[in-house]
């Protein structure tokens, strides 16, 4: 019993963890577009028009190249509601808790080239995302998460073509990889069916998660229209979900030294699933986790200002996105073993957890203007995106709660170089989420206590800062 208590909740503790879910796109790669907050599906006269509307590679001739890093930090506190008893006696030294994790940083390289009526392209980057996360591994929100580290990346070959002298078509395709996805957190694995376990439980147990997945397959269609020296349109779409099922090892560890010790003997373990018997089977501890990132829609409407020679002096563009993430509805877990417990084998059925995900959508809205001609230039934007994640399984590794950003950036340009810097800001509301709205449990193997113990009740404050560096050569 212990032993399918143990590994059946480190394997809930996945399926309600979601690292690699959506919403944790937060801001946007190049520090020009970044500067923008993201309008930039009309504009699209970037290499990372591979990734916004790749119609727009045809923006310009000749070659061009993009280097460039986001650093990403984010002030994460939560404050864990209804434990002012624990708190007291000495079981937390305080309800709320900060992420301590290091800025994280998010390089992408691109090029692009366009001819008179074709062109062509390729880039290898990440998702807008901070993909580290560290917490007390003793404070409140420890059923959540204590350490988290991922990396997603996607590497992209995109081409488009003039269909008329206004409108063009661009394709690009995406191979999805994640090189790492890592996870540490703290579950219930006590073994005594209908005992009310409590969070001073001997039982509780540190789950550790270390899985990657290298065959994801997307991609990217946009439309690029021009019907005036002035107006412009752009409308892409990420046209296929992002299928993702990470391999890789589920270990569990237990403070309390008789049960590690069933561990270390081998009087608990994880074996083959294909085994029939215990005795000669081989041991592993391969998992696997299935999710999927879904597509979304952008279109962007561009009023552009021009001199008397028809060079631009400024331009407005506001953008609308719409991401859909209700067909997220839950993430599965299957192990590829089943537990053996002093010679028993005990079968592991797959494991749904639902997480009721909702569509996002956004406005954004960016600005070029030229300071100084062919040489200085100032970008400005302004966003707001709505929740995707409901309160009932609102939790610290996805927060995406209403967001409210503003950016600002410059770009200075010399002999076919542009050097920009860019910063955003985004501010999150604080996101209450009350005892009638909190549905997620500690996590334990079974629902036969008589009452859960629900974890994710409290209030989350959160903010978002990014500075961004980016590099553009032209020839």
């Amino acid at each position: 019993m212990i032993a399918r208590v143990g590994w059946m909740v480190l394997l809930m503790s996945l399926a309600g963890s979601p690292a690699w879910s959506g919403g944790f796109e937060v801001n946007e790669n190049a520090a020009n577009i970044l500067a923008r907050s993201g309008a930039f599906t009309a504009k699209a006269d970037h290499p990372m028009a591979i990734h916004y509307n790749p119609a727009g590679l045809l923006n310009w001739q000749g070659h061009r190249f993009y280097v460039g890093s986001n650093m990403n930090l984010l002030n994460l506190e939560f404050e864990r509601a209804g434990i002012d008893a624990l708190v007291a006696d000495g079981t937390y030294s305080s309800a709320t808790v900060s992420n301590e994790a290091d800025p994280f940083f998010a390089p992408s390289l691109a090029w692009g080239y366009g001819g008179e009526n074709w062109a062509v392209g390729a880039a290898v980057y990440g998702p807008g995302a901070v993909g580290n996360r560290s917490f007390d591994a003793e404070g409140p929100q420890r059923f959540l998460m204590t350490e988290e580290n991922f990396l997603l990346g996607y590497a992209s070959l995109a081409g488009a073509y003039q269909l008329t002298p206004e409108l063009s078509l661009g394709v690009t395709a995406q191979f999805v990889t994640m090189p790492f996805a890592q996870l540490t957190m703290i579950i219930d694995a006590n073994y005594t069916a209908g005992k009310n376990q409590d969070e001073t439980d001997p039982w509780l147990g540190q789950a550790e998660v270390d899985m990657a997945d290298w065959t994801g397959f997307t991609s990217i269609v946009g439309l690029h229209y021009k019907p005036t020296s002035f107006f412009e349109m752009g409308l892409s779409s990420r046209v296929l979900p992002i299928d993702i099922h990470a391999t890789g090892n589920l270990n569990l560890s237990f403070p309390n030294p008789d049960t590690q010790k069933l561990l270390d003997n081998g009087s608990l373990k994880t074996v083959d699933a294909s085994c029939d018997k215990a005795k000669d089977c081989p041991e592993t501890t391969e998992g696997e986790l299935s999710l999927v990132l879904p597509p979304w829609v952008r279109l962007g409407l561009r009023y552009v200002d021009r001199d008397e020679s028809g060079k631009e002096l400024f331009d407005i563009e506001i953008d609308f996105v719409y991401e859909f993430w209700s067909m997220l509805d839950a993430y599965r877990v299957n192990t590829n073993y089943q537990m053996s417990f002093l010679g028993q084998l005990i079968p592991i059925s797959e494991i749904e957890m639902k997480k009721d995900y909702q569509d996002s959508w956004s406005v954004r809205v960016g600005s070029d203007v030229r300071l100084v001609e062919d040489l200085v230039w100032l970008h400005l934007g302004a966003h707001y995106e709505s929740p995707a994640v409901t309160k009932a399984y609102t939790h610290l590794d996805f927060t995406n709660f209403h967001r409210i950003g503003g950016s600002l950036g410059a770009t200075v340009s010399l002999s076919g170089v542009e050097l920009t810097l860019a910063y955003q800001f985004i501010y999150q509301p604080e996101w209450v989420v009350s005892a009638d709205d909190a549905k997620m449990p500690l996590l334990r193997p079974t629902s036969e206590v008589d009452e859960q113990i629900i974890v994710n009740e409290g209030s989350y404050r959160s903010q978002y800062h990014t500075l961004s560096l980016g590099l553009v050569a032209s020839f």
